[in-house]
């Protein structure tokens, strides 16, 4: 690569002041690359501001907490100068080839829309995600909202084609960002990759997952704080939002035929943890519902105006795509790593 590419380099963060300084020293360490950096610091209330004020380089907007990591992650995309545009969590660190790996792969191809790379422990020791692929099975639990594939992911020994690029870090192609329609600000977390990756998806645009390409993350760092104006538990919404974002994308984009399924799957959920005596989190797959169904008309709404691509690719053949079936990357193996590492519980 000649010379330095300029990328816009988006963080969503909440009180993650400490890990920002390391953040920010492995971006001035990438190699080849020109960092715009834009923080989008959603009310946190820890040493954050001491350090914005120590780096006033840094392009700083604020955004509520509430409204998720998505949401500030498309305010930050509003003042972002350049073509590439990589979104990342604030509790990462990034190997210096990193940004350098991402860009060559995203140019290497012009149907590539994003690409990914590999996730580990904050400590490097452990692999957190690489990907996702689907597996079939006669019926996957907590597999919302196609249970008939179950997710699966191993380290990979060469670049591959991936179903998503992972919202905690991924670098995306602005043109194919803004066709697509962007992050959908009403996901609070979890499933707001696979609901743009789906879009990808409907208009032949691919996913690349790098196995080369090094972040580590503080997997989890944000789950045990707590929401300044409702003073709720991150994790706790997580939950019920993780919940009703799964449906979501059902709803909004499987065919008419196919959507009882998604309310079956949330049916065999609640159940299990009713039949194991999980009153809490059978509680939460309630509150998990109401949320979807007050999500009804927006979703509603997005099929209206969206009509022609569920028609021409509906939302199930997504899971089913013979692109994301797991047996077909199996010669692609460097390491088998169990899902449990990256479940959502």
């Amino acid at each position: 690569m000649p010379s330095a590419t300029p990328v816009s380099f988006i963080v969503s963060n909440f009180n993650g002041g400490k890990y920002l300084p390391r953040l920010v020293e492995s971006l001035r360490a990438q190699e080849h690359i020109e960092v715009e950096l834009i923080i989008v610091d959603r009310q946190s209330t820890d040493d954050s501001p001491a350090f914005y004020a120590q780096n006033p380089w840094i392009k700083v907007i604020q955004h509520p907490p509430e409204t998720g990591l998505v949401s500030g992650y498309a305010e930050g995309f509003k003042v972002a100068s350049h073509n590439l545009v990589h979104f990342s969590n604030e509790d990462m660190w990034y190997a210096p080839e990193c940004l350098r790996l991402c860009v060559e792969a995203l140019m290497s191809d012009d149907e590539v829309a994003a690409v990914m790379p590999t996730q580990y422990s904050y400590d490097g020791t452990r692999l957190y995600t690489c990907g996702i692929w689907f597996q079939r099975t006669r019926w996957s639990t907590r597999a919302l909202p196609y249970p008939f594939r179950k997710q699966c992911f191993h380290k990979l020994a060469r670049t591959a084609q991936s179903c998503f690029a992972n919202a905690g870090s991924c670098l995306v192609r602005r043109s194919a960002y803004e066709q697509a329609g962007g992050w959908d600000v009403s996901f609070f977390l979890d499933g707001e990759d696979t609901d743009l990756g789906m879009r990808f998806w409907q208009m032949g645009w691919k996913c690349l997952s790098l196995p080369e390409a090094i972040v580590g993350h503080a997997v989890g760092a944000s789950n045990t704080q707590s929401l300044p104006n409702t003073k709720s538990a991150v994790g706790q919404k997580r939950y019920v939002h993780a919940l009703s974002n799964f449906m979501a994308l059902g709803i909004k984009y499987f065919s008419a035929r196919y959507l009882p399924l998604v309310f079956l799957a949330w049916m065999d959920w609640a159940m299990r943890d009713l039949i194991r005596g999980r009153f809490h989190l059978v509680l939460l797959d309630l509150k998990g519902l109401n949320v979807t169904i007050q999500r009804i008309p927006s979703f509603l709404e997005y099929r209206k105006s969206h009509r022609q691509l569920n028609r021409l690719k509906p939302g199930e053949n997504f899971f089913k795509d013979p692109i994301f079936d797991y047996s077909c990357i199996n010669q692609n193996r460097a390491e088998s790593i169990p899902w449990e590492l990256c479940a959502l519980r």
